[in-house]
């Protein structure tokens, strides 16, 4: 298990990232203890406060919990009751900003971490290009956005350093990709020191996570995203369409 130092994200939040996917693998299960702050702290290569600052993380959002004197294991995650018979609807994104800005901070090649090697399906030592930037509406910082593409879908670095908001449209007009279904995720989260530097917001601040994972039609996952919104002034909204 190794994080990156190298990296723009800082170790604590790669450590709560690799953690949390595998309780998503199931290599954790609920009720599972997790290896102590010291032997995690020695498989990472990081302190113990490093690792500690990731725990407190996952207990505050409910997937990790503290048991004193005995150690801390994984949550029993309360899932909503299934509805009952078939539900056929699409559901469309509604962006509701149409001037939306996005400016870019950075392009870098870089190995990625468990979490998005896992959920682009990379090989061991394939490198993604990750896209940094910030999302405004007018002079209004809204949101912080991370995009990973494999490598191998991008001939030159060049051609995302001018990207806008639109990831998608500029790899289809540049490289004639057809995208199929998106899978999203979208959850609330307390801002962490850094992220509430970024967005400037006090720590602790609600923000709306967005993950996207954008599939070609081949089925072949192309694109993960993960935006952090400022929920004062932003507002998730989508339109079901009956099938």
């Amino acid at each position: 298990m190794v994080v990156s130092r190298h990296s723009r994200i800082p170790l604590y939040a790669q450590i709560r990232q690799e953690i949390e996917q595998d309780i998503l693998d199931g290599k954790f299960r609920p009720g599972d203890k997790l290896p102590s702050e010291d032997d995690l702290a020695i498989m990472y290569g990081v302190s113990r406060m490093t690792v500690r600052r990731a725990i407190d993380q996952l207990v505050l959002e409910k997937l990790l919990r503290r048991s004193p004197g005995q150690g801390t294991y994984v949550a029993e995650q309360h899932l909503p009751s299934p509805t009952v018979g078939i539900t056929r609807w699409s559901f469309e994104r509604i962006e509701q900003y149409q001037d939306m800005i996005w400016r870019l901070l950075s392009v870098e090649e870089r190995l990625p971490s468990m979490r998005v090697a896992n959920a682009l399906r990379t090989i061991l030592g394939e490198k993604v290009v990750q896209i940094t930037g910030l999302l405004y509406v007018g002079e209004h910082l809204v949101g912080y956005a991370v995009h990973y593409v494999p490598r191998l879908l991008i001939s030159s670095m060049e051609d995302l350093a001018s990207v806008d908001i639109s990831l998608p449209a500029r790899l289809s007009e540049r490289y004639n990709l057809e995208f199929g279904k998106v899978t999203e995720h979208i959850r609330a989260i307390p801002a962490d020191e850094d992220i509430s530097a970024i967005l400037g917001v006090e720590p602790g601040a609600p923000l709306l996570e967005v993950d996207d994972l954008i599939y070609l039609k081949s089925g072949i996952p192309a694109i993960l995203s993960n935006t952090l919104y400022r929920c004062d002034r932003y507002v998730y909204k989508g339109l079901l369409h009956p099938l």
